[in-house]
């Protein structure tokens, strides 16, 4: 019946955006994809950043961003603090990125990968540190990778978690 009524309507996922510890409060409803692709991990893993984007703002408006979360040019990749709303190099309308632009207070995102830039900061998705181990493990990798010295292998200038878990290599 349900699937019926989900078919008719053309909706081909539901994205659930969780107010409070285990209930679903609202939900990100989708049509069918353009492409013929089913739903890929990285398409998942975007729909699951602005499910948690469309959260913060609906518990607690855009005060809540403070911290959680910073704006970002989609043209030149330049990074701003929530309450901006345009580029003032290319005058577009910024996106919400959530995701904090401070990591554990050392490093200020300034610009997208991809741009100019000094170093790169990669994060690494919430899904693959689910338990404790899994972040011993990316800590253990991270001091291996960051001992070798090489020009043709990537340096690795600094990697952490953050107080929410979150991993990353500098």
């Amino acid at each position: 019946m349900k699937e019926d009524f989900l078919h008719h309507a053309h909706i081909d996922l539901l994205v659930p955006v969780a107010l409070a510890e285990g209930r679903t409060e609202a939900l990100l409803v989708l049509g069918m994809k353009l492409s013929e692709e089913p739903y890929s991990r990285e398409d998942m893993a975007l729909l699951e950043n602005v499910a948690g984007a469309i959260e913060l703002l609906l518990v607690g408006g855009p005060a809540s961003f403070l911290g959680r979360a910073f704006e970002e040019c989609p043209r030149c990749g330049t990074c701003y603090e929530t309450g901006t709303t345009r580029c003032e190099v290319e005058g577009t309308t910024l996106s919400l990125v959530a995701s904090p632009r401070l990591l554990v207070e050392r490093y200020r995102l300034e610009k997208r990968l991809g741009q100019d830039r000094t170093v790169a900061v990669e994060m690494i998705r919430d899904e693959f540190f689910s338990e404790q181990q899994a972040l011993e493990r990316f800590r253990r990798e991270s001091r291996v990778a960051g001992s070798f010295s090489h020009p043709n292998i990537v340096t690795v200038h600094d990697f952490g978690v953050d107080p929410n878990q979150r991993a990353f290599l500098v």
